[in-house]
């Protein structure tokens, strides 16, 4: 399930095997593993992909997204917010909730600004919010939030996680870290793994998107 790369870098820390990414790839394509590791489903025709503009530097387009935490009670989410920025890939924002809200969604967009003090900035230089299509992201709230702020908002296709692949891949991430616990007990609990987790992500995990440095160094 891990990128070419990922697998070249993760063989080598468990000594299983040293070889270059190109090497790695080779293999994988001679034996047919290189194939989309996300189903997908057909399309309309009548939807476009969103245009992504060149990124250079932070805080010009973040993604988010909401992703369910399993519980210990059986049919029950506890649910994590995500606000990432593509360039850095750091972890602009998160929140833990029970529901998913328009409402929890607006804080998170609005703790986002706060923190990179977006609003301090003109209007043409604030970053563009790409996200799917689920209600929260529809919901007036944050189309208001978005108009009010001079901050366009870009849409995912329908069954297209590649349109929002960083946070998709962020999820994927944060699921299989070691230290994951797969259920939590309530909002408290969750909300200290994830902030020693965050923490960590920012500040000292090699990121292979960006060059194996950290978020916080990009």
């Amino acid at each position: 399930d891990l990128s070419h790369r990922i697998l070249s870098v993760a063989a080598v820390s468990i000594k299983m095997f040293q070889a270059s990414f190109s090497t790695v790839y080779r293999v994988l394509v001679a034996h047919d593993l290189m194939q989309a590791r996300c189903p997908g489903g057909a399309h309309n025709g009548n939807s476009k992909a969103p245009i992504r503009k060149e990124l250079t530097g932070p805080n010009q387009r973040w993604c988010w997204d909401i992703s369910y935490l399993m519980t210990f009670q059986k049919g029950e989410y506890l649910y994590l917010y995500l606000l990432l920025d593509e360039y850095s890939r750091k972890a602009v924002q998160w929140r833990i909730a029970w529901h998913q809200t328009a409402g929890e969604s607006r804080l998170l967009l609005e703790g986002g600004l706060q923190e990179e003090n977006v609003l301090d900035l003109p209007e043409g230089a604030r970053p563009e919010l790409i996200n799917d299509r689920g209600r929260q992201m529809k919901a007036k709230p944050i189309q208001r939030l978005c108009e009010e702020h001079g901050m366009p908002q870009l849409f995912a296709r329908p069954r297209t996680p590649n349109d929002n692949l960083f946070i998709e891949s962020a999820f994927s991430t944060v699921k299989r870290a070691p230290e994951y616990p797969g259920r939590f007990l309530d909002v408290e609990k969750a909300a200290e793994y994830f902030q020693r987790y965050f923490t960590w992500y920012n500040t000292e995990h090699y990121h292979s998107g960006i060059g194996y440095v950290t978020p916080g160094e990009a």
